[in-house]
């Protein structure tokens, strides 16, 4: 194998994302890290120590820590008590992996705004979803 000078992390791990079983651990990992990051960047935001934030979250500095590097499989609990301490509320999505944005196949103006016809279909193609979405404009004054 020759050596390769890489300037990203992206450029390392391209030649990983197309193997499934690093696409299935990344889907795994991702939350917590993305988590993690949401946590450090509000504590940090409202200039609160882990001490701090364990004080207003009813628990221990030693528990924000290992929730923070990730250590930790916080329940939900847990978040929604830290995310009220951060002034912060918790949102959770779960997003199919089978449903694949195609395009959007029409957007024509109507009478008081704009109405769009959004188009998927599943990853295999053999059912095809259709939702419209209608967006109310409003001239400025």
């Amino acid at each position: 194998m020759s050596e390769q000078d890489y300037t990203t992390f992206d450029e390392v791990f391209a030649p990983f994302e197309q193997d499934p079983e690093y696409q299935k651990e990344s889907r795994k990992l991702k939350p917590y890290y993305d988590l993690v990051t949401q946590i450090i960047q509000l504590r940090a935001l409202l200039n609160l120590t882990q001490k701090d934030l364990a004080a207003r979250a009813n628990t221990f500095q030693s528990r924000i820590s290992k929730i923070e590097s990730a250590e930790h499989d916080i329940r939900l609990s847990t978040l929604i008590q830290i995310a009220e301490a951060l002034e912060a509320e918790v949102s959770i999505q779960l997003v199919p992996l089978r449903l694949q944005q195609v395009s959007v196949h029409a957007l024509f103006s109507t009478i008081g705004g704009y109405s769009g016809i959004n188009y998927a279909e599943d990853a295999d193609s053999s059912v095809a979803h259709v939702s419209e979405v209608v967006f109310n404009v409003q001239p400025c004054a």
